[in-house]
């Protein structure tokens, strides 16, 4: 009847009984794919995608795709540009290759981090980050801690970029900003990685994102020799004065160290100037020329060897001194068992106990490898059916790199390990012969000389 109350009807309940209504089995990060993948086999759910497209996108294809943009305010682009150099100097090429990347191919990742670090406070990163952040949207971008990157749960993944602020842990050792790492070395890189979100079950993923790192200190992180995932950058610049800073500011709606005048940072863009700056620096990233090998190995920069040097262990230094050493005597051949023995007399002397006694023998030897598989080329053939090494830039890297080494074809798969045989190479040509016997010895002179050189390396310096 008329007098009758109204039925209420739970929201979920309207849901679940909707002939339309859609489930998804769970969450995926493609940007790539639509905001529902439909699945791809007979038993498969439909995924939802948590990738949202910067509100830039659309508005650059409702402009016509780039068409007139030197008419949009170009005071954002030309900021962008100049405070990136002003911050990573000659490096500003592969970081603006860089950040264009993540705006032009969101669903290409990029196979190595940037490490910005600055003596000074104050220089701007933030503006830069603010930036990122509003050009790519909230949805896209993760700003954490290194505590969260390194954690147990990486949620963070899905995104196109991760910044981290500082990537320095007070009172850190050495060998503790090695594990540090090694833990990011795989979500840095790595095409797939399994994503834990709090409460929520295992799933391996695609990964997309980009890691930015920040820090004001020059032994932030332990890089080992060879490393590849990381571009290094390191500025002594001072701090710009205020009026620059209000100026920066300015161009996107905030006032330092803070929002708009609603706070927050998504807030700023709903003023049609800055929008417009947003756009037109999203679209010249959009049609910026890409030079730099972005699935590549991280360019090099002088810095990253002083990194290098600066976050080696005792024990890394003394194995370093030693192939230093080596190398001065003439000697350009070694055997990894052999240096493991070296380093494990020198620790034996009064020197090496004066400073808190000896590792063990099995940290020594295992050292010793790492540090041989940075640092040598190899394998080469060796004496006494042991795998040698030859150290890089060596004196007779010319003579070497001319006449050519017999290869171990048993060695050549993978870290021949300390006590492993292997089969000497077939020696039926004098040539080859002469190349054996050249190995042979420099291994001779290397252990009549162990006596010189381990007073060598303590002469450089105390363990």
């Amino acid at each position: 009847g008329s007098n009758a109350k109204p039925k209420v009807v739970k929201q979920d309940t309207l849901w679940k009984n909707h002939p339309h209504r859609r489930c998804c089995d769970h969450v995926v990060y493609d940007p790539s794919a639509p905001a529902i993948i439909e699945p791809e086999g007979i038993t498969d759910w439909p995924r939802f995608n948590l990738y949202v497209p910067p509100r830039w996108a659309s508005m650059l294809e409702a402009s016509g795709s780039g068409q007139g943009l030197e008419q949009l305010d170009s005071g954002l682009w030309d900021a962008f540009l100049e405070h990136g150099e002003y911050l990573w100097e000659e490096e500003w090429p592969v970081a603006l290759d860089w950040f264009a990347g993540r705006v032009q191919r969101p669903h290409a990742r990029p196979k190595f981090a940037l490490l910005h670090i600055a003596e000074n406070q104050g220089l701007g990163r933030g503006w830069l980050k603010n930036v990122m952040v509003k050009l790519l949207g909230l949805d896209n971008v993760f700003s954490l801690s290194l505590g969260r990157a390194g954690g147990q749960f990486n949620g963070f993944v899905q995104s196109i970029l991760t910044i981290v602020d500082e990537v320095y842990e007070e009172g850190t050792t050495a060998g503790e900003k090695k594990k540090i790492g090694s833990k990011l070395n795989d979500q840095i890189t790595e095409t797939y990685l399994t994503v834990e979100r709090k409460g929520e079950e295992l799933v391996p993923q695609e990964i997309f994102t980009g890691f930015w790192f920040m820090s004001n200190h020059f032994d932030a992180l332990s890089l080992v020799r060879g490393d590849r995932r990381m571009h290094c950058t390191a500025t002594y610049r001072k701090p710009m004065d205020a009026g620059y800073y209000d100026a920066l500011y300015g161009l996107i709606g905030e006032r330092q160290g803070g929002g708009g005048a609603g706070g927050g940072a998504g807030i700023g863009t709903k003023d049609p100037a800055v929008s417009e700056r947003y756009l037109r620096l999203y679209g010249e990233l959009m049609r910026h020329e890409i030079k730099t090998n972005l699935a590549g190995r991280a360019p090099y920069t002088a810095f990253k060897d002083e990194m290098e040097l600066a976050s080696r262990t005792v024990l890394e230094e003394q194995i370093h001194k030693c192939l230093d050493v080596l190398l001065e005597m003439g000697i350009d051949i070694v055997d990894p068992m052999q240096i493991r023995m070296m380093i494990y007399r020198l620790y034996s002397t009064a020197e090496g106990y004066s400073r808190g006694g000896m590792p063990a023998l099995n940290t020594i030897r295992q050292e010793a490898n790492r540090v041989c598989r940075q640092r040598c080329e190899g394998p080469v053939l060796g004496k006494d059916n042991r795998v040698a090494k030859r150290i890089k830039f060596g004196p007779f890297r010319e003579r070497v790199t001319a006449n050519g080494w017999i290869i171990c074809p048993d060695a050549t798969q993978g870290d021949p390990g300390w006590s492993q045989k292997h089969r000497i190479a077939q020696v039926d040509s004098w040539t080859e012969k002469r190349k054996h016997d050249e190995v042979v010895r420099l291994m001779a002179f290397f252990e009549q000389k162990q006596d010189e050189i381990v007073d060598a390396i303590i002469s450089v310096g105390q363990v």
